[in-house]
């Protein structure tokens, strides 16, 4: 594998991950103003288009992290650190064994992907939590409408 097989990887992530990133900038917006709008009003509706929206930016943000995943994947498959030989026979000689090349394990909790992570990780809380909320809701207000 070769350096030109990353960039095309790069690019490959570039273009799809940007329009995502760009989706959930917008639909992100859009809950915001939306969640606002149900504070001031009471509005039921925007509390229902909320929680829709609150699914669609999770959904969105997990596609974005398996992109960053599968972008970390490819970096461990296609760039390889080739040591000297001068570097290689001092391994060989000072510890015993010899290695030629490694890889490189990129984490995913580098910087910005840490960030990511845990974004996606709330994003994920708020729409199990609602979830559950919605239906204690309602089970509690079926269970006081029939006394």
């Amino acid at each position: 594998m070769s350096y030109q097989e990353y960039l095309a990887a790069r690019d490959t992530v570039t273009t799809i991950g940007q329009p995502v990133i760009t989706v959930i900038l917008i639909v992100s917006l859009l809950l915001g103003a939306v969640s606002l709008y149900h504070m001031v009003m009471r509005d039921n509706r925007a509390y229902m288009l909320s929680a829709q929206l609150r699914k669609i930016v999770t959904l969105l943000l997990s596609l974005g992290f398996i992109i960053i995943a599968w972008f970390h994947l490819r970096i461990y498959q296609t760039i390889e650190l080739v040591y000297p030989p001068e570097l290689s026979n001092y391994m060989a000689s000072t510890m015993g064994t010899s290695a030629t090349s490694l890889r490189f394990a990129v984490p995913l909790w580098i910087e910005t992907e840490k960030l990511y992570f845990w974004t996606l990780c709330l994003s994920i809380f708020l729409a199990v939590s609602n979830y559950r909320y919605d239906f204690i809701r309602t089970k509690i207000t079926a269970l006081f409408s029939s006394a």
